[in-house]
């Protein structure tokens, strides 16, 4: 009996049907609730990656298993992933009716919300409708609701718009992500650290670090789009950190977010306390204990709702805040005070070096997206496999941060004395709104509301997530809340003593931690992944990845952290920390070099699809699209092609012999994975041998050295796949 055989009399009474509709229902909410998972975690912050990876992991074991799904999908999720689980549903009428009848009367919608979901299951085919009616009297579609609450109908109009959110172009998406994911609570520091410098120099030192961002964000974009776990394991930054660099780099990547989270959070408190005291009253003391109290609630609730609708919907919000108070500020603006006031300079007598120090780490932190491309690079590259979007989108948005900053600091310096700014160790918003009015408080409020509290609640349940993870099986959620308390009364010591300063904090985080994961990782990344990456993007930094450049860039860092602890910074405690960071970064340069992270690498790809033998062949050679002659046994008989980078053999291959790969570098990794029926990679154990030599992968993958340069032969028969990747 095929798919599409009528069901017989006596298998309906026997209940055939009814599990076969069971089964098929699973299989969708399955699909539907990985894919809401999936999203519920696109802008999470990087720190979150160790917690994000254990819930994926954990639905899937549960899927796996068959047991109950661990949140079963709304409604919403269903109609938004129609299209990828559409596949799953049987091609039987029976079980389609039987299917169409199970989500009406399950879940509560109407039919004109549902276009997807009723395409999916053929709500509308006439053999759906007949069979359906000769079962349960009426058609499927008069089942749906013919009204629905305020609240109902509220969440269908979010879901809506989360759909045009989410449906935009990828260029778009990169974009937007990258662009509102940039600009945040950093912005409100800028003014109060170029007014050390003057407007038209911190304007220069601006831009030019901004230009030097562009390069490693888009840096970090490349990479991920020639890193095969990003796009089909949902990997982080550290996890293609540490595909290609090393469990070393991956560690003290790690290290820098968690240093990041922690500093972040502490100027979070302070600017949010002191802007709020400033415009509602309270002691900031209080203040403190409130947000605390808030974030410690999310955490205790184990959940964080970070998708890409909730990023660009608070981006656009925090963007829109800040074109307002740009104008605000430039109704005010003198420029006199951007033209006539001198400032010393570095030669000069009076020059304080600090104010050096201030504005690079303040830049920097301002400028910090990279996680957030890896983040989001995902869902990006599923609907772009090439690239192109993600490194594009990605770059523009980059610049358009650039201009937004500028225009930014140039206002508010136009607004307010320099000397009432360096006073400041709040946020720009105080000296501003004495300078414009008190709308400037009520429009900061807001933002540091939505950028300075979600992030704050983003921070602080990473942190707990990381904290479980080094306690698992010696603490529980409880002694897991120590570092956010230990954050908490060390703001709130600042605060009582009068010591918190919001734009030194940043600073200070900016110097150490930035450079690590936003400068040295970025470009020694990019240099691994352009000589054994897993794919080849259409579209990259060109000549802009040059060793020569790549190199200037690596030493720019490097030496902005030493002369921190060698010139501008004089407290012992801070020499040391750089003196730390620079060490740690040169110690990851030679464990890198030593590990052969940059030697060139070719990599066969062998994906399947779980209902194929041998889908696709893809062969990477040092970065570049490979060539080979490919012979496959197919059911109709011996086909040969030739394999240009990538090639899609014909459904159920059983036998693939790649001859003349050409051997270019020193080594041939493989890697067999398939894709399972709810669109996870799972690692393939088929049979290989090279050069007539069979050879055995572990959890998917190997690496074989190779020693004569003579072209490879690679024998390829489908095998029973193995463990899970996520």
């Amino acid at each position: 009996m095929t798919a599409t055989d009528p069901l017989r009399p006596e298998e309906v009474l026997g209940g055939l049907t009814g599990r076969r509709v069971s089964s098929a229902l699973y299989a969708v909410q399955s699909r539907a609730g990985l894919l809401a998972l999936a999203d519920r975690h696109v802008a999470a912050p990087p720190v979150c990656e160790g917690m994000v990876a254990t819930a994926e992991r954990d639905y899937l074991a549960a899927l796996r298993a068959g047991n109950h799904l661990p949140e079963p999908p709304r409604i919403q999720h269903l109609e938004r992933s129609a299209p990828a689980w559409a596949r799953l549903v049987p091609r039987s009428p029976s079980v389609r009716a039987g299917l169409a009848h199970a989500l009406a009367t399950r879940y509560r919608a109407r039919a004109s919300d549902v276009p997807r979901l009723r395409a999916a299951i053929g709500f509308a085919e006439p053999s759906v409708v007949a069979e359906h009616a000769r079962r349960f009297g009426t058609e499927p579609d008069a089942l749906w609701a013919t009204d629905l609450s305020s609240r109902e109908r509220l969440r269908w109009r979010t879901a809506q718009l989360a759909d045009r959110l989410t449906d935009l172009p990828p260029f778009w998406s990169a974009f937007a992500l990258t662009l509102t994911q940039t600009v945040g609570a950093g912005i409100l520091a800028l003014p109060i650290a170029m007014a050390g410098v003057g407007p038209l120099p911190g304007l220069v030192l601006l831009v030019a670090l901004g230009l030097v961002n562009v390069l490693t964000v888009t840096a970090i974009a490349e990479s991920v789009a020639r890193t095969g776990t990003v796009r089909w394991t949902g990997a982080y930054l550290g996890g293609a950190v540490r595909q290609h660099l090393g469990r070393f780099a991956s560690g003290v990547t790690a290290l820098a977010l968690v240093a990041f989270a922690v500093a972040s959070l502490t100027a979070y408190y302070i600017g949010l306390a002191d802007t709020l005291q400033r415009s509602l009253g309270l002691p900031p003391a209080v203040w403190v204990a409130v947000l605390f109290t808030i974030t410690v609630a999310f955490v205790w609730r184990g959940r964080m709702g970070a998708t890409i609708t909730s990023a660009l919907l608070v981006g656009a919000l925090n963007l829109l805040i800040i074109t307002l108070l740009t104008v605000a500020a430039l109704t005010a603006l003198r420029p006199g005070r951007l033209t006539s006031a001198t400032w010393p300079l570095p030669w000069d007598s009076g020059f304080d070096s600090s104010v050096l120090g201030l504005i690079f780490g303040v830049v920097l932190m301002a400028y910090f997206g990279h996680t957030a491309v890896a983040a989001g690079a995902p869902d990006i590259l599923r609907r772009d496999p090439s690239g192109r979007s993600l490194v594009r989108g990605t770059a523009v948005a980059m610049l358009v941060v650039i201009a937004v900053y500028a225009v930014w600091s140039v206002a508010v310096a136009g607004a307010v004395d320099g000397d009432r700014l360096h006073r400041e160790t709040g946020t720009a918003l105080t000296p501003l709104a004495e300078a414009v009015g008190p709308v400037v408080l009520g429009l900061g409020s807001v933002f540091v509301v939505t950028a300075m509290g979600m992030a704050a609640v983003h921070s602080s349940v990473g942190l707990h997530a990381q904290a479980r993870e080094l306690l698992r099986g010696r603490g529980g959620r409880a002694l897991a809340l120590l570092p956010l308390l230990m954050v908490f009364l060390l703001v709130e010591l600042l605060v009582v003593t009068g010591r918190a300063d919001f734009t030194a904090v940043l600073g200070l985080v900016g110097t150490v931690a930035i450079p690590v994961v936003g400068g040295v990782v970025p470009v020694l990344l990019l240099a691994a992944t352009r000589r054994r990456g897993d794919y080849v993007p259409r579209a990259g930094l060109g000549w802009a990845a040059a060793v020569p450049v790549l190199a200037a860039v690596y030493l720019l860092f490097v030496a902005a952290v030493a002369a921190h602890g060698a010139v501008i910074w004089t407290g012992p405690a801070e020499r040391m920390l750089a003196a730390a960071t620079v060490t740690i970064v040169l110690g990851l340069t030679v464990v890198v070099f030593r590990s052969g992270a940059f030697r060139p690498l070719a990599t066969l790809e062998l994906r399947r699809d779980q209902e194929l033998a041998l889908d696709t062949v893809q062969l990477t050679v040092a970065g570049r699209p490979g060539r080979a002659e490919v012979k496959a046994a197919t059911p109709s008989g011996l086909v040969q092609r030739t394999l240009d980078g990538v090639l899609d053999l014909p459904e159920r291959t059983r036998v693939a012999q790649l001859r003349d790969i050409p051997a270019g570098t020193a080594a041939l990794r493989v890697w067999a994975h398939e894709v399972d029926p709810w669109g996870v990679s799972r690692p393939a154990d088929p049979r290989v041998s090279v050069q007539g030599r069979p050879v055995e992968l572990r959890e998917g993958t190997t690496s074989i050295r190779l020693v004569d340069g003579s072209p490879l032969t690679v024998n390829v028969e489908p095998g029973a796949p193995s463990g899970s990747q996520r």
